[in-house]
């Protein structure tokens, strides 16, 4: 699963993020109740890594977790400095 996640002061206003593992458990037909899966992210600002640690998830059920795997960015995003918006507007001034 990818999910999209905000980002305050970047470049981009949101950026992709996804579990950095797999959570696989067993299950029995015969009346489990049924999994959730519960995420939970940071309040991200830029700048922000491809890779970096953004948020978790977490298997739940009956109200117990059982398992949980961080959240990681796919992808990075710069802050929006005053050096951005110099650099784009020269860009499309120029451009």
């Amino acid at each position: 699963t990818v999910f999209s996640v905000p980002v305050q002061n970047g470049v981009k206003k949101a950026l992709s993020a996804a579990p950095i593992l797999d959570i696989l458990y067993p299950t029995k037909i015969d009346g489990d109740e049924p999994y959730t899966v519960e995420t939970s992210f940071d309040l991200l600002h830029a700048p922000i890594s491809a890779g970096e640690q953004v948020g978790t998830a977490s298997l739940v059920q009956n109200g117990t977790v059982l398992a949980t795997v961080p959240i990681a960015a796919c992808e990075s995003a710069d802050t929006a400095d005053l050096s951005y918006y110099l650099r784009k507007t020269v860009l499309a001034f120029f451009g």
